[in-house]
């Protein structure tokens, strides 16, 4: 930023700055990242010939910003914009569209960084713009209120951002074909809406349907597909599609190393996928391996307090679970629980499952009434968010059912692996295997209860999809959030920015 505050005197034609920008913009577009940010940094020294107050100049600096966040810098991107904003804010007014614009990029850097609150903010300013401009029918519109819908989505504000995806979707009906990658993107916030209510068949189809059109994308969109095949390899694992799920996060994984690199956040999402699988698998060693390289990255390019870190620290605990290391798994998921409740507040559904996954813990070392109060803590903040039929209900009912047979309340655990039960043939179906362990365990005790004609009808119908058995462990692996991408994020037009990760 040196050139930025000592521009050299020579005098620069508009055409210099105009041809940097386009290099750089074709750098982009083919993946070329280092050279697009030779390019765009070469822009930058020009446009600082105009005068410190020349939008131009909060152009090029909004441009070699989203280099630096594509290649995971997301500090360095974030202080290049809020330059940019204030540039623009001080020679256009605080209601131009390039203000608009500024702030719709700062949204999606403070998005990544985990500064949700900040981010809906700048979002919401950026679209106040656009409608006080009568600019609101725009494709540029349709993608902020998209990804305004999937921030809040994240931080469990699920029924407005239902609302804001329907606007979007509206919108961009309007806008576009149906063969037009951003309608792959409508797509992918609808699925990963329905996902986080637990309607996973109708996820999974909307993100084939998604991936089908940006894997025939023109150009071709790496990324973004890359993005898309992150998201339904997690809805996969989520659905117990393992070996699906781990050819998905294998190719997602190499490449985002080959055009990101091996440290890039994005990189390592994918990296935790693959690690999930492996846990699940039993193969712990590998899996612990791969989430203490995650980690290592996450907290180097996200910072140790952001979300993302959480989760692998979640799914970290689960290994030592695994393991009987209990001491090393309650540390880690006690700073899960604090990174998550500072992030998203005390009742959201990330904070519940970390709840629930301490409370499991605490009923394996013994400490039942702690784990008891943890349990159904957590089970009221999950109905709250996400329904009484939502799948991650289940480890906790199940848990919870274990701990009521032990003080002698066989009714009351009953009741907990009926809703269990019902959960997850709402979600998974009647054949799952997922189904088939809870029903399982559920005729298990109503034989113990003497309830035999009732436990051999429920055995009858899981003996037709063969044999199977709860397992004592904890909440099933967490794979990565994942990302949700516009097809110019690889460069393109400049006011089709890549969106945030989710």
């Amino acid at each position: 930023m040196g050139a930025v505050l000592d521009p050299p005197g020579a005098r620069v034609l508009p055409s210099d700055w105009d041809r940097l920008r386009e290099l750089g913009e074709a750098c982009l577009s083919q993946g070329r990242l280092v050279e697009a940010q030779g390019r765009f940094e070469a822009a930058l020294v020009e446009a600082a010939r105009f005068g410190m107050d020349d939008p131009r100049l909060a152009e090029a600096l909004c441009d070699l910003a989203r280099v630096h966040r594509i290649l995971g810098r997301y500090s360095k991107a974030e202080g290049l914009l809020e330059q940019a904003l204030g540039i623009s804010e001080e020679c256009l007014g605080p209601f131009h569209p390039q203000v608009s614009t500024s702030l719709h990029d700062l949204a999606r850097c403070r998005a990544t960084l985990g500064r949700y609150s900040n981010a809906a903010e700048d979002y919401r300013r950026a679209l106040s713009i656009l409608e006080r401009r009568g600019m609101d029918s725009t494709v540029v519109a349709a993608q902020i209120l998209h990804e305004l819908a999937g921030l809040l989505r994240l931080r469990g504000n699920i029924e407005e951002a239902e609302l804001l995806h329907a606007r979007a979707r509206i919108l961009w009906s309007r806008l576009t074909g149906p063969c037009d990658p951003r309608t792959a993107f409508v797509l992918i916030g609808l699925a990963l809406l329905h996902q986080e209510q637990g309607r996973l068949a109708e996820a999974e189809l909307q993100f084939k349907q998604a991936l089908s059109i940006l894997e025939t994308a023109d150009p071709p969109l790496p990324l973004e597909t890359a993005s898309a095949r992150h998201n339904l390899a997690r809805l996969l694992y989520a659905r117990g599609k393992r070996a699906s799920a781990e050819t998905l996060f294998r190719e997602v994984l190499a490449v985002r190393a080959e055009i990101l690199g091996e440290e890039h956040p994005r990189t390592a999402a994918a990296m935790l996928g693959l690690a999930a699988v492996r846990h699940a698998e039993g193969k712990s060693d590998q899996a612990e391996s791969m989430f203490r390289k995650v980690l290592d990255i996450q907290e180097r390019s996200l910072g140790p307090d952001h979300p993302d870190v959480a989760i692998t620290l979640d799914n970290l605990a689960g290994v030592c679970f695994s393991r009987g290391d209990h001491a090393s798994a309650e540390e880690l998921l006690a700073r899960a629980l604090r990174i998550l409740e500072q992030a998203f507040g005390p009742n959201h559904p990330h904070v519940a499952l970390s709840l629930s996954n301490l409370g499991r813990l605490y009923a394996a070392q013994g400490m039942n009434e702690e784990a008891e109060r943890l349990l159904r803590l957590s089970l009221e903040l999950l109905e709250a968010s996400r329904g009484a039929l939502h799948p991650d209900l289940v480890p906790a009912l199940v848990e919870l059912a274990d701990l009521r047979v032990n003080r002698g309340d066989p009714e009351g655990a009953e009741g907990c692996l009926r809703a269990a039960h019902r959960a997850c043939g709402a979600s998974f179906g009647e054949f799952h295997s997922e189904t088939r362990r809870v029903r399982d365990a559920w005729a298990g005790l109503l034989a113990k209860l003497g309830r035999f004609g009732e436990a051999g009808a429920l055995r009858r119908r899981s003996r037709r999809a063969g044999p199977s058995g709860i397992r004592k462990e904890l909440h099933p692996p967490r794979p990565a959030r994942g990302t949700l991408r516009h097809p110019q994020g690889n460069g393109s037009p400049r006011v089709h920015r890549s969106s945030p990760s989710y």
